[in-house]
């Protein structure tokens, strides 16, 4: 078990970060409902591209469709170029087209804000204010920066490929409504990964831009009309919603209307209104459909990496990473995957300085970790014997069960349970989360 001092202890629960709120390669394959879960398809890439280095940090890879340059590691930049293709494989089925050019799409990740920026205006546009990414329209390009996480990343990549994609495969977005334009990139930039294969148009169990909450707090302040009409306080978070609703629950009436509009037959706003009518009729339905499409965790510390719809990995170097559950919770249940470490489960929550979990090692030591007062105090509780890789977990309100081994637990606790993590990467899978 851990020993620590007394500025360890402080330090057990800051060192992650808080979260404030902003080989021959094969062709890439589409394989349909692969690897599972629900109807929508998975994209898989069965193909890695090397990346070259360009500089010190920099590196380049040309996939079959993107020309990236990348500001970090090189499995940083394989990674995102595996991304990039399945993005493509998801965009294209979206549209049911593709910009159809041999030229390969250009993409510019940097380390930091200023590095973006001066690249932006070296290529000839103004520098937006406030944003993570940019796409050029004049020289068909993509920029962003390092944002806070790695699920993020790959969102804002995603997010301004779209836009790329977008722009070149009909109606130039420039001709098209911000909210409909920001409404597509931010609905298709959320997505699933899990290394091979893929989706886009998802809503993570756990991120640190929690658009969905965004989308919540903001409702009210603007009715559907305004965010269609664009006369309203519309933004992102509500666009992406108005977006996610329609693709949802009126699939077929939306995508004609959307397809309307990227082929230039008219404003959007009118094609909606000849298909699906008047958006107010919707607005009862929207409401509660939006209070119940939330995400499943809130990430108190990082990291925390959405990959499928019942799979997550969590992972901090010598602090904790927590994940609480966003409503009260009964049981909570996931097989665990991890080499090294605390693997385990929240039993309470209260705020970021006052919670309780148990920890199991790879070795069977259940222990207690208590914060108070953002103190800790680490007790062992139990030996469960050696926990094989992928063991299950579950937590029921009164004991924590590691495989076939059930762990009696009757200290105070809240009924807001979730996730935990300890100096370790943590894969929690088949993750169930019941009342």
């Amino acid at each position: 078990m851990p020993k620590f001092t007394p500025l360890v202890l402080f330090i057990a629960c800051t060192g992650a970060e808080p979260i404030d709120e902003p080989t021959e390669p094969t062709d890439p394959v589409d394989t349909g409902d692969e690897p599972g879960g629900d109807d929508a398809a998975w994209h898989c890439i069965d193909r890695a591209w090397t990346a070259t280095a360009d500089g010190p940090d920099v590196w380049t890879v040309a996939t079959e469709h993107y020309d990236l340059r990348w500001e970090g590691t090189q499995e940083e930049a394989e990674e995102a170029a595996k991304i990039l293709e399945m993005a493509w494989l998801g965009m294209d089925e979206y549209w049911q087209a593709n910009p159809g050019s041999s030229e390969l799409l250009k993409v510019r990740f940097f380390a930091d804000e200023t590095a973006w920026a001066d690249a932006v205006s070296a290529d000839g546009s103004e520098v937006p204010i406030g944003a993570g990414g940019y796409y050029w329209p004049p020289t068909k390009t993509a920029f962003f920066y390092r944002q806070p996480t790695i699920y993020y990343n790959h969102t804002l990549m995603i997010h301004e490929v779209v836009h790329q994609f977008h722009d070149l495969t009909g109606n130039p977005i420039n001709d098209l409504p911000s909210w409909y334009v920001e409404g597509l990139a931010e609905y298709l930039g959320r997505h699933d990964w899990d290394g091979r294969c893929g989706r886009l148009g998802r809503l993570p169990l756990v991120s640190r831009d929690d658009i969905a909450d965004k989308a919540l707090a903001r409702w009210g302040s603007a009715s559907l009309s305004e965010v269609l009409d664009s006369t309203g306080p519309a933004d992102r978070p509500l666009a992406w919603a108005f977006v996610r609703y329609m693709e949802a629950t009126h699939g077929e009436g939306w995508t004609r209307a959307r397809e309307g509009a990227d082929q230039a037959l008219g404003p959007i706003n009118d094609l909606f209104r000849e298909e699906l009518g008047d958006p107010e009729v919707y607005t009862r339905d929207f409401s509660g459909w939006l209070a119940a499409e939330q995400e499943t965790f809130e990430p108190v510390y990082l990291e925390w990496i959405h990959r499928r719809p019942d799979e997550v990995i969590g992972f901090a170097e010598g602090a904790s990473t927590i994940a609480p559950a966003n409503e009260p919770t009964g049981t909570f249940a996931a097989r665990m995957h991890w080499e090294s470490g605390y693997a385990g489960v929240l039993t309470g929550f209260t705020d970021s300085q006052n919670w309780t979990a148990l920890f199991v090692t790879r070795e069977g030591a259940v222990s207690s970790f208590v914060v108070t007062d953002n103190a800790v105090a680490w007790d062992g509780v139990s030996e469960v014997g050696a926990v094989a890789d992928g063991a299950s977990l579950r937590w029921d309100g009164t004991a924590l069960s590691v495989g076939s081994a059930r762990v009696p637990w009757d200290e105070p606790h809240t009924l807001n349970g979730g996730m935990a993590a300890y100096d370790a990467e943590v894969r929690f899978a088949e993750i169930t989360v019941e009342d």
